[in-house]
């Protein structure tokens, strides 16, 4: 390997787990301590086309989506509160953006093909506004940058809309602040008659319901889905924590703006409404027991767990937590044919094996293509098999003693062969159930006798081909359902008896012994030239 190149790995190697270490608070201030300074200068190079790794983002994944892009992997844009001043004639509009993608971000606008924004500009400075995935949209620099622009129109909009990831508003109508502004799922703030100024402002509440789902698999997986009932202003919060100790974050998804912090809690742009936040994660290791922990308000005093169990696995069931009905709880629809168990802090609920594995599996499904060259002086064969199939029980495969096994692939790699104990047949080990093997041997000695698969297993499908050198002719076949093109199969009954006719009579005429040259069967036989006679 070149120098340049091992270099270069190096560098990508303590840069990533100096990433992963690194806090997600914002982008480093200068360069990161565990490169040493000689390398410092090759960061943006081993970096490029990988920016998105200096994104917060969910341990055990690697995707690199921007924030809005649906299912969140990475998060490499923040937003902090948007402010939104509406007149009769004109508005404006100004919004805090964290961008920790290097390359920067698109951050997405107010406004939409009806109301354009205008005058856009990022701390101060003019900016060029993008029609970018259908929504207006401008393009920040990595760091921490101020967003502002204006409307104008020739009388106030009866809505406006807002980007869909929009967590935090505060609303200005005519010079009197809104302090429930109303908007959707979709993003559209309202602005005419259905807003609402009220002297006294709708009390800030929040309750949370927490439902999770175990599923029991390798690894066991835990589906937190946090269902949030919030009124009042928007605002920003902090609960949880929401992921259990001994397991680790895969995914993160809600329409609110939501984070991860690395205690586990998860922190959401509140606004008044329904919403739901899923959460998954994988456990380290293997589960006997999880337990439900003591959380602050205002995380719900009991959570319903429901349990998916894999028969394939094995056998496992739920105790030490009662039972409830799913149809009587706030369980997702898909959920609801699940059994599931009420639990509440402190409780612990006992993953029961029954078995692992099953104890009646099928039996194996296996087929054989072999193609055998047989060597010129009819010592011996060169054999090439091909084995495809399903393994249900025995996880080896040996050879009987007529096959010498010279070389054997599984799923296109080489495998050891391997002895069991002294005496014991050759074979190699098998780790897949779905089986896709090649091997050559050999097969010598009594070449007039092949073994009709030459491995220790059963077979519901052989099939072989026989490659002769120049010579040699297969006189007959025995031992096999259906064979093609021996020398006997190539004769019919009329050609026997009209043989054994032609063979008589040239015995009565010349004498018995060219009766037996007579007898042999002429090449052109059969063929289009005529009979046999």
């Amino acid at each position: 390997m070149p120098a340049y190149n091992t270099a270069a790995f190096a560098l990508f190697a303590a840069l990533s787990s100096s990433l992963a270490l690194a806090e997600p608070a914002g982008l480093p201030k200068e360069p990161l301590k565990e490169i040493p300074k000689q390398l410092e200068p090759w960061v943006p190079w081993v970096l490029h086309g990988a920016e998105a790794m200096r994104c917060p983002f969910l341990a055990g994944s690697t995707g690199g989506n921007e924030a809005g892009d649906g299912e969140v992997t990475t998060n490499c844009l923040w937003p902090s509160r948007m402010t939104v001043q509406v007149g009769d004639k004109s508005g404006t509009f100004e919004q805090q953006w964290r961008v920790f993608d290097a390359r920067g971000g698109w951050a997405p606008l107010p406004g939409d093909e009806k109301a354009w924004p205008q005058d856009v500009r990022i701390d101060g400075v003019a900016a060029v506004i993008s029609d970018h995935e259908g929504a207006p949209r401008v393009h920040v620099p990595a760091g921490e940058h101020r967003v502002s622009g204006g409307f104008a129109w020739s009388s106030q909009p009866e809505a406006l809309q807002l980007p869909a990831q929009t967590g935090l508003l505060a609303l200005t109508l005519r010079g009197k602040a809104v302090d429930i502004p109303e908007w959707d799922e979709s993003g559209k703030l309202w602005l005419g008659k259905r807003v609402q100024v009220e002297d006294k402002p709708e009390e800030d509440r929040l309750v949370v319901n927490v439902v999770r789902r175990l599923d029991d698999e390798i690894p066991a997986v835990v589906t937190t889905q946090l269902q949030l009932a919030v009124s009042g202003k928007n605002r920003e919060v902090v609960i949880g924590p929401a992921l259990l100790p001994g397991f680790t974050a895969t995914y993160l998804q809600s329409t609110l703006p939501v984070r991860l912090e690395a205690d586990g809690r998860v922190r959401i742009q509140l606004r008044p409404g329904d919403w739901t936040v899923d959460l998954a994660a994988r456990s380290s290791g293997p589960v006997a027991a999880l337990s439900e922990p003591k959380v602050p308000a205002p995380w719900a005093d009991e959570t319903v767990w429901a349990f998916s169990a894999d028969d394939e696995l094995g056998q496992a069931t739920i105790e030490g937590v009662p039972a409830v009905d799913p149809q009587q709880t706030r369980l997702p629809n898909e959920w609801k044919s699940l059994p599931a168990y009420r639990m509440r802090a402190g409780d612990t609920l006992k993953l029961v094996q029954g078995r692992r594995g099953d104890a009646e599996p099928p039996p194996d499904a296996l087929s054989l293509q072999r193609e055998l060259w047989l060597d010129s002086d009819g010592h011996g064969y060169t054999v090439h098999d091909q084995l495809a199939g399903e393994l249900h029980k025995d996880w080896r495969l040996d050879a009987t003693p007529q096959l010498e096994l010279g070389r054997v692939a599984v799923a296109g790699r080489d495998q050891f062969i391997t002895r069991v104990g002294t005496d014991g047949p050759i074979g190699v080990e098998i780790r897949q159930g779905e089986l896709a093997v090649e091997a050559d041997s050999r097969v010598e000695g009594d070449v007039d006798r092949l073994p009709a698969v030459g491995w220790r297993r059963d077979f519901k499908s052989v099939t072989e081909q026989l490659n002769l050198p120049p010579g040699w002719r297969l006189f007959h076949a025995t031992g096999v359902d259906a064979v093609s093109q021996t020398w006997l199969s190539s004769w019919a009954l009329v050609d026997i008896c009209l043989l054994i006719i032609a063979a008589l009579a040239a015995g009565k005429l010349f004498g018995w012994g060219q009766s037996a040259i007579s007898a042999r069967r002429p090449s052109w036989c059969g063929s289009a030239r005529g009979p046999c006679w």
